[in-house]
Order: structure tokens, then C-alpha cells, then sequence
């Protein structure tokens, strides 16, 4: 079985991607790979665990949690027993936890909202037991394509339902072993946050127990950018720098033999682990130096790939789910590139040359991942981590973990203290330098048969750079950079286009894409109003969160036009964000708004004009004189698709349609419901009058308006217009070509209201 551990990991995982997708095909392929095996004459243990494997995880029951099935339990307000089997997480509003419930044995991610929580945590310890009174509902799925997907990551945690409640409808007590390591983690963080300053207690918060919260926004997005998070996520990097300073503490400082000090790691490291919040990436370096430690007493040496093997088994066999967690595919996926990578890096004679191929290596196998996850890559980044990456493991780790040892001499923290403001003024020196190099290649969610072709392509490119066939790497070099454009390409040569309605709260945002990409429409940009701490925040998380993340799935970096149909927020929030992020062509508005934009970028629209991109045409039916109310200045616009005629309506009432309807009475075959589907518009006249195929309502689910109206409702209903809701379906999207198109909600039918 040694060197062969590999192969059984790239089974189980085969496995589970088989029974969700090839199946039969998939056991077809399996067992030829199997009497292959046989024909070679592979050992008998290897085949016995190799066909052991793919019959484990192909018959592995799903689990899928059973409250999805009881309508009796979700959105009812009722009393859940159960243990707390993940220590809570604190702040100065809110604590949360994940709670087992007692019959079902199923997970709850509980948060309990309260500015008195420190005075409670005592009650909530790790195996509590809990009656908790609250209404479970299920976690927020992404409204958009693209977006994050809030309730895809706790169900690749195992958790399906999510628990708001307050601390007068709580009782827990009890505690179970575990909770007394993580009270000494929490009095131990306490002490040093009231012995260092705040400049350097945040820092090894992050850096040691993997506890981000005290950082900045600005810090933790600008790492994200330049593809430094690894260094801000506790990783193999990190356990393995806090090994050898302790191993080199313990043996050269203290004197201790070798054996005492493996000894005295083996001991130590699975309580760090539990102190830094047990994540794949510090559990994943843990264990694997448990067993090379372990082995080294017995004096044997097992292939460093088969060690990684054994550990990410252990880890699958016990929870299968963790391949859907990107912590646990990147740490692994680096971990196996580089020792793949051994003869290469050990060719190099020089510290600076080792570091560019370990940044290098690192970040082109992570490529599709982050493709994937992100849509995006930053050729600068390569540079970055030459520049991060050595001064956070020779500088900055070694003086947080000496800072944490060392903090109880009075005196340290007069001297790290100065250390970490310097190192503070760095950081935002460095991120403000790097904001104004910031190049980013927007490319897109990068599709499966790329991504194979990908890999593949990688493999061969680190083959022929370890025999030093070097002409023949940079072919496949060439190659892989081919790959990424020619996905970036593909939409310039899809006959098709899409009209999409983005979920975006209250307001409206439609995005318009002509076949070929001849060009991409905007209009409106929305922001959804939203406070933090009581007051309005300045913070945009709809342009950030909702409205790039879908553009720039799609690969789209430039915006060709932009229709901003009035001056509301809930219309025109997000253009400045858009204008700043995005490559944007013209902005059409109003004549009757004042709006500050480039005069070279300013066009404006009256009812007449007609707004022409490639061969589609937009005809504006509104406004031609300025009105008392600023609603009623929308632009309105008229235009076919796909052999269907779309009215976008912006937000006028019910006088400005009859005014429309007298001056042009529009054929119409879908329309964009005015105002969020308020009662004062899309009156019953207006509708018969028109009388539409297709209404499309954006609306934020649970408004305080009451949007989509009953009344509105109830009137499209009696015209039988057939009504898609962002609300309830999230995104809209119109996919078309020159004669034809079709409908998709984002949100299918069958989970609407789940």
C-alpha cells in the first residue's frame, strides 16, 4: 500500500461526485479501472480498500435533513431541545452556536440577540443542554447567480436550519469535557486583550487562534484581492512555523532531547487545534505532523503523499461534506502541489527562488478554485506574496507567538506594543499601494470541461518543469493561459442573450446582455438601505454583495450603457459604485434630475428619442415634461427581445401609464411592473389596455412597504398575467435569441416559500 494512499483518496472522492452525477456510467468506469488494476497485478489490500472505498461512498446513504420534510417545523414558532456542540462565538450584540437537537440529532445554527451577552455566556458552554423558544426557518439561499450562497455553506457544515431568538426565551445548562480547554482559551484571550493594544491584539487573534473579527473590512478585502487570505486563515503555513519555533524553543532554549520535545508538540498541538477553532486547514496540518512524529519513533518513513492521503481519508470517512468546504479543497489541494513539487523546489540554491516557485505553484493550482468561488484572478498577486508572505512568517508570526509566550514579563508589552502600531502603518501603507496597482482579470465562473482541461494541462506543465524540458512547459504554459481566455471568450460567441432582474431587495436592477456580448445594458443600480448599530449605514452591500458578484460571473468588466430611470436610492444607490468598479460606456437619465456624472458619459432620454444598441431598439415612451412627483419622471422605455415585447416602467403611478397607453397604446408582451408592484400603479385600465403575457416584480422579501401590493396582485391575477417575483424567485432571467425566448426563476417552483 505505500505510495498508492493517493489513488484511494482520488477514489472515495470520485465517488461522491459519482453518485450525484455519472452514476452508472460512473461504475461502468470503475470497474475498468479496477481489473486494470488486477491485470498490473496490484496487491490484494490495495484492491480489497480500493473497491472497499467506492462502494462506501457510492452507497453512503444521503442524509438531507428531515426537518425539510416536516411543514410542521419550519417558520412555527416552538421549543428546541438539544446540546451545544460548538463553542458559542461572542460579540458586543449577538452570540452564536450550533445546537444538536436532541430527537433528530440534527444541527441548528442558533443566534441569540442580546447587548447583555457577556453577562450570560457562562450559561453557554460547549454541551449545554438547551430549550431554546424561536421560530427555525431556513437559511437564506443566494438570490442571484453568482452570489454568496449563505445557505449552500451551512450545508456543507451539516447545518440545514437556522434559529433567531433572544436571551429571555433561552435557558441552557451542563457542559461537557470540552468546555473547560475553551473557557481557558476565552479567560487567556481576555488577558491578552487587556495586556497589548489594540493594533496588536488583533493581529494574533488572527494569526494564532484564527479569529478575524478584530480586523478591518479594508484589511480582510484587500488580502482577499491580492490572493493573500492564506495569510490571514490559521493554515499549514502557520502550524508549521509554530511547530519549528516551538520545537527549536523546546530543544535549543530549554535543552530537552529531540524525543521530549516531539513529545511534549504531540501533546500540545491537538489542544492549539481546538484553540484555533478546529478548521480543516489547522486540523489538516495537525494531524499530519501527529503522524510523522508518531512514525519517527518507530523509526519508519512513510511518503509524505501517503500521510496527506491517510489524513484527508480520516477526514472524509468522517464527514463526506467537508470536500464541499473551500478550506478544506484549497489546504489540501496546495498542500499535495507542492509536495508534488519537491524536485522542483529543492533545485532552487536560493531562499528568493524557493519563494517564487512555492507562491507560484500555490497559486496556479488554486487557480480554478478561486475561478470558481471568486470569478476573478490578480496577475499582481505573484508579487504580493513574495513581499507578505516572508515578512508574515519571518517577522510578524514568530513575534505574535513570542508576544503571546512572553506576555506575562510586565514589560514585553511596552516594547511589542510600538512594534505593531509601525506594523499597522505598514499594513495600510502597503494596502494603499496595492489599491493603486490593484489590476484585476475579471474572467468568470469558470465551466467544468475548462476546469479539467485545466488540471490536466497543470500536470503536464510541472512535469515537463521538473525534467527541465523548459521549452516544452512554457508550451503548456501557453496553454493554460489559452484556457483562461478562451473562457473568457465564450460569451462573445453565444448566439444567445439574457435580460435578467436581479434580486436586489427593494429596488431595481435589470441587466440587459445582447447574443455575441455586442453589448451590456444596465438599468438602474439599487441600494437597499440597511443599519448597522441603529443607524444608517454608508456601507453599499447591494452594489458589493449582490450587484458585481453577478456581473462578474458572467465575465462582464464593462458596462456599454446604463438607463438610470430616476433619482431614487432604491434606483441610482449603486451607480457611483458601478462607475468606480466597472468600465462604463454612456449613462442615460432623466432631463428633470440633477445628477453630477461626467459630462463626456451624460446623455439624456425624453419620451421620443429612441435608444439604439447593435441592431435592438429601445424607444422611449416617457417622460416629455417634468412632473411634481420625481416617480413620475422615470424613464420609460419600450423594446423587443427575442420576439417579445419588454415595457420597463420604472416607478410611475397609475396617471402616467394612461398617459402612455392614450399616446401609444404598446403592444406588450412582458412587462416590468412599476413601483415594486404598488397599488397606486399597474392599474386594472392599464393592464387590459396593454394586456401583458408576463409581468416581472422586484421587491425585497418582507418589505416594509408591503410590496408586491394584495391590490396588484389580485389585478394581474383577473388579467391572467403570469407573475414572476424577486421575492420569491429570486433572479429573473430572459434567455433569448433573435425570434424566440424563455423564462428562468433563479429560485425554482418547487422550493418558493422553503
Amino acid at each position: 500500500m505505500k505510495g498508492k494512499w493517493h489513488i484511494i483518496v482520488v477514489c472515495a472522492l470520485f465517488s461522491i461526485w459519482n453518485k450525484a452525477h455519472w452514476l452508472w456510467f460512473g461504475f461502468v468506469l470503475f470497474s475498468c479501472l479496477f481489473l486494470w488494476f488486477i491485470k498490473r497485478k496490484a496487491p490484494l489490500s490495495f484492491l480489497l480498500l480500493f473497491a472497499f472505498t467506492f462502494l462506501w461512498f457510492s452507497f453512503l446513504p444521503s442524509q438531507p435533513s428531515s426537518f425539510l420534510s416536516d411543514s410542521t417545523f419550519i417558520g412555527r414558532s416552538q421549543t428546541v431541545q438539544g446540546k451545544i456542540v460548538q463553542h458559542p462565538e461572542v460579540s458586543e450584540t449577538k452570540m452564536e452556536f450550533v445546537l444538536k437537537e436532541k430527537v433528530t440529532k440534527e444541527k441548528i445554527y442558533v443566534t441569540i440577540n442580546t447587548e447583555d451577552v457577556a453577562l450570560y455566556v457562562q450559561q453557554f458552554q460547549h454541551g449545554a443542554f438547551c430549550e431554546i423558544k424561536g421560530t427555525p426557518r431556513l437559511p437564506q439561499v443566494a438570490g442571484n447567480p453568482g452570489n454568496f450562497d449563505y445557505r449552500a455553506y451551512l450545508n456543507s457544515k451539516g447545518i440545514y436550519l437556522q434559529l433567531n431568538t433572544d436571551l429571555s426565551k433561552t435557558f441552557c445548562k451542563g457542559e461537557s469535557i470540552l468546555a473547560t480547554p475553551y473557557a481557558i482559551k476565552d479567560t487567556f484571550l481576555s488577558y491578552l486583550s487587556s495586556t497589548y493594544s489594540k493594533d496588536t491584539i488583533q493581529w494574533i487573534q488572527a494569526l494564532l487562534f484564527g479569529n478575524k473579527d478584530y480586523l478591518s473590512k479594508d484589511v480582510i478585502e484587500q488580502f482577499q484581492y491580492w490572493n493573500l487570505s492564506h495569510i490571514l486563515a490559521i493554515s499549514g503555513l502557520h502550524v508549521g512555523l509554530i511547530i519549528g519555533l516551538l520545537y527549536f524553543f523546546l530543544t535549543k532554549i530549554l535543552g530537552l532531547t529531540k524525543e521530549k520535545g516531539k513529545i511534549i508538540l504531540i501533546i500540545i498541538l491537538p489542544i492549539y487545534a481546538l484553540f484555533a477553532g478546529s478548521q480543516p486547514p489547522v486540523l489538516r496540518a495537525v494531524v499530519m505532523a501527529e503522524i510523522l512524529f508518531l512514525t519517527s519513533f518507530f523509526q519508519k518513513k512513510w511518503p509524505i503523499t501517503d500521510v496527506i492521503s491517510i489524513t484527508a481519508l480520516c477526514f472524509i470517512f468522517l464527514d463526506p461534506k467537508l470536500i464541499e468546504q473551500m478550506s478544506f479543497q484549497f489546504s489540501f489541494l496546495v498542500t499535495y502541489a507542492l509536495v508534488l513539487s519537491k524536485n522542483i523546489l529543492i533545485q532552487q540554491r536560493s531562499y528568493f527562488w524557493n519563494s517564487v516557485y512555492i507562491s507560484f505553484i500555490s497559486q496556479l493550482v488554486l487557480l480554478p478554485l478561486q475561478l470558481s468561488a471568486f470569478y476573478y484572478v490578480s496577475p499582481l498577486s505573484l508579487f504580493s506574496n513574495l513581499l507578505f508572505v516572508p515578512y508574515f512568517s519571518v517577522v510578524v508570526i514568530p513575534i505574535c507567538l513570542i508576544a503571546t509566550i512572553l506576555s506575562w514579563l510586565p514589560s514585553f508589552p511596552i516594547i511589542i506594543n510600538p512594534i505593531f502600531s509601525f506594523h499597522q502603518d505598514l499594513i495600510s501603507f502597503s494596502i494603499r499601494l496595492l489599491d493603486s496597482l490593484q489590476f484585476i482579470w475579471v474572467i468568470g465562473k469558470i465551466s467544468f470541461p475548462i476546469f479539467v482541461l485545466y488540471f490536466v494541462m497543470y500536470f503536464l506543465f510541472m512535469k515537463k518543469l521538473e525534467q527541465k524540458q523548459l521549452v516544452k512547459a512554457f508550451l503548456y504554459g501557453i496553454i493554460l493561459i489559452v484556457l483562461l481566455i478562451a473562457e473568457q471568450l465564450k460569451p462573445y460567441l453565444n448566439p444567445y442573450g439574457t435580460i435578467t432582474m436581479l434580486d436586489v431587495g427593494q429596488g431595481d436592477t435589470i441587466v440587459v446582455e445582447l447574443p455575441y456580448r455586442k453589448a451590456v445594458l444596465l438599468i438602474d443600480a439599487a441600494k437597499e438601505n440597511h443599519f448597522s448599530e441603529g443607524e444608517l449605514s454608508n456601507e453599499n452591500n447591494t452594489a458589493k454583495y449582490q450587484i458585481q458578484p453577478f456581473l462578474w460571473s458572467k465575465g462582464i468588466k464593462t458596462i456599454d450603457h446604463i438607463v438610470i430611470t430616476h433619482e431614487d436610492v432604491d434606483h441610482m444607490g449603486s451607480l457611483d459604485y458601478v462607475m468606480e468598479h466597472f468600465q462604463v460606456g454612456s449613462v442615460y437619465v432623466s432631463p428633470y434630475v440633477d445628477m453630477k456624472l461626467d459630462k463626456e458619459k451624460k446623455q439624456t432620454l425624453t419620451a421620443g428619442d429612441m435608444l439604439q444598441i447593435d441592431e435592438y431598439k429601445l424607444y422611449v415612451l416617457h417622460p416629455d415634461n417634468q412632473a411634481d412627483n420625481k416617480n413620475d419622471n422615470s424613464i420609460v422605455l419600450l423594446g423587443t427581445f427575442g420576439g417579445a415585447t419588454f415595457l420597463f416602467t420604472g416607478d410611475i403611478s397609475s396617471k402616467i401609464e394612461e398617459e402612455i397607453v392614450r399616446k401609444y397604446k404598446p403592444p406588450v408582451d412582458v412587462l416590468k411592473v412599476a413601483h415594486h408592484g404598488s397599488k397606486h400603479s399597474t392599474s386594472q385600465a392599464f393592464l387590459k389596455e396593454i394586456s401583458p403575457e408576463v409581468a416581472l416584480i422586484s421587491a425585497g422579501k418582507f418589505n416594509l412597504y408591503g410590496h408586491p401590493s394584495t391590490e396588484t396582485i389580485e389585478r394581474l391575477k383577473e388579467e391572467k398575467v403570469h407573475v414572476f417575483r424577486t421575492d420569491l424567485n429570486g433572479a429573473i432571467t430572459y434567455k433569448f435569441n433573435h425570434n424566440h425566448g424563455t423564462f428562468y426563476p433563479w429560485i425554482p417552483y418547487d422550493t418558493v416559500g422553503k
